[in-house]
């Protein structure tokens, strides 16, 4: 269990506490992507993020030495959880159409939990303009995810259960439309949009234009 210690100032101010490096890079990086997917890129600055996790700027610096640190684990942060996914779904028992599923229910949760879904860092022009090679990664980090799907779309065809007149990797891509609407629209609501709701109709539709011929997909949640 990770131990933590609280200090109090000789003000009497409570100071954040003490957490092992590992786990306060982990909280600092998920903090600027809340700041990122909520306020914009714009919003990210160290004096704001260092108030986010209760650190003053200098505590802030001794874990990340710049702000081009920070966005590599905050990109990171992003490829972990996208290829986490991705990899939890490709393990588990059962068909590829399972496995899409179960896929597609893990983004739905990570995007209501998280926010990496937010449109605000995928598109943000800031970052493509600021740090270029941010967007560059940020790139990789889909091509990626997408891939994976694809991996999973191409054991589907191999299993006889999807079409195989569209490549892996368009359906790969086409995957992204069932939950990417989504995020945008629980951005807009304010984390009140009905993800699993739109998930379910969007994948019923999908899958009718995905599977081969008499096959049935299955249902999302229930």
């Amino acid at each position: 269990m990770m131990q933590t210690t609280t200090t109090v100032t000789p003000a009497g101010r409570e100071r954040a506490p003490r957490l092992d490096n590992k786990t306060r890079r982990e909280q600092i990086a998920q903090a600027a992507l809340d700041l990122v997917s909520t306020r914009g890129y714009r919003a990210l600055t160290v004096k704001r993020l260092a108030a986010k996790v209760g650190l003053t700027p200098s505590g802030l610096y001794r874990h990340f030495p710049d702000k081009a640190a920070i966005l590599d684990a905050l990109l990171e942060l992003v490829a972990d959880a996208l290829q986490g996914n991705v990899q939890r779904a490709a393990a588990m028992k059962g068909s590829a159409l399972d496995k899409l599923a179960a896929l597609l229910r893990l983004q739905v949760e990570t995007i209501g939990t998280k926010g990496f879904g937010a449109p605000r860092l995928f598109f943000s022009d800031d970052l493509s303009m600021r740090h270029p090679e941010k967007q560059t990664r940020l790139r990789e980090i889909m091509e990626e995810f997408t891939g994976g799907i694809a991996a999973i779309m191409a054991q589907g065809q191999s299993e006889g259960l999807i079409r195989e007149d569209i490549p892996s990797a368009n359906l790969g891509i086409m995957f992204m439309g069932l939950f990417q609407p989504g995020a945008l629209m629980n951005y807009l609501h304010r984390g009140a949009f009905e993800m699993q709701r739109q998930a379910e109709a969007a994948w019923r539709v999908f899958a009718v234009g995905l599977t081969a011929k008499g096959v049935e997909a299955p249902s999302l949640y229930s």
